[in-house]
């Protein structure tokens, strides 16, 4: 019901409180998210042996070293946000 306040506040323009029940949906979340997990170890109880006290392995993917790739993908999209805003903001001045 929360996030179909969210829906109704967004169609009529209140985006505040759009904002105040979106914060609401998500912290519900974990909630829904426990619920789901408890019952998806109860059902698949044998693919969950000793999952308490031990952490599956991720598959290695090849995409572990890459950490260089990351990083620059990161800084190009982090100076375009930072550029943008201050172009944005320039012309608003301007105006």
């Amino acid at each position: 019901t929360t996030l179909n306040a969210v829906i109704d506040a967004q169609g009529t323009k209140d985006y505040t409180g759009a904002y105040t029940n979106l914060r609401a949906a998500y912290a519900h979340m974990p909630m829904v998210a426990n619920a789901l997990t408890d019952g998806i170890v109860k059902q698949f109880s044998t693919k969950f042996t000793d999952a308490a006290t031990t952490m599956m392995a991720m598959p290695n993917t090849g995409a572990e070293n890459n950490n260089t790739l990351y990083l620059l993908a990161f800084g190009t999209a982090a100076l375009l946000l930072v550029g943008g805003v201050t172009l944005r903001r320039r012309s608003a001045t301007l105006s």
